[in-house]
């Protein structure tokens, strides 16, 4: 097959992957995504499209790999407090999750581990239930990058409605912390933020303490 007609065959994931990078450039231009003041003024300048703004821009830091989610997340509780931070951060991520896992199952195992770099080593021969399960408890608890796991996903037999409910789910309880943790930062007192920063800690902590005793285990 040509190149011109394996675009042909794949337009409608190279719309999305030149959507999501048009996008991504746009918003690099005039923001920092690592600094949640940087995204606040940024999200800010655009008025009342602001949430939409900000669902597009968390979107894009779940396609596009490096970029990391947590400065988003604690931007969203200052602009938007925690309700309404929490939920706007969960679509973004979602709508993110889905171009992801729908750009695996389009393009295939080869070129999306050739546009990431990296091998991507996933069950393609579990069941349904155990994959929608294993997404659910990877979004609960950060032991694997998330767009991996999105990528990953549409490289199995899973259905997209069952991952985007395990995705769903799994993303409530860390990205409400992330986004409570920011407004706490921000507008809360040093009791809050000392609690918060310890709990955020605590949920990094504990995935590595697993994996030692694990491997600690597995070894003896």
């Amino acid at each position: 097959m040509s190149l011109i007609d394996f675009i042909k065959e794949k337009k409608i994931g190279f719309i999305l992957i030149i959507s999501v990078f048009l996008l991504f450039f746009y918003i690099t231009r005039h923001c920092n995504l690592l600094d949640p003041e940087s995204i606040r003024e940024f999200i800010q300048s655009h008025g009342i499209i602001s949430p939409i703004i900000y669902i597009l821009v968390m979107a894009i830091t779940i396609v596009i790999s490096p970029l990391p989610g947590m400065p988003l997340a604690a931007a969203s509780g200052v602009l938007f407090g925690t309700f309404w931070g929490t939920l706007y951060s969960l679509i973004g991520a979602e709508i993110g999750a889905i171009i992801s896992f729908y750009l695996a199952r389009i393009f295939g195992r080869e070129f999306i581990e050739n546009i990431l770099k990296s091998h991507i080593d996933f069950c393609d021969t579990c069941t349904e239930r155990y994959i929608m399960y294993f997404i659910f408890f990877s979004r609960l608890l950060p032991i694997f990058h998330f767009d991996i796991i999105s990528y990953g996903a549409g490289l199995t037999n899973i259905s997209l409605k069952k991952f985007a409910v395990a995705t769903f789910f799994g993303m409530v309880p860390m990205t409400f912390l992330f986004t409570n943790y920011g407004q706490t930062i921000f507008l809360g007192g040093w009791v809050s933020v000392v609690i918060s920063t310890l709990i955020i800690i605590a949920i990094f902590l504990v995935p590595i303490l697993i994996r030692k005793y694990h491997l600690s285990g597995t070894t003896a």
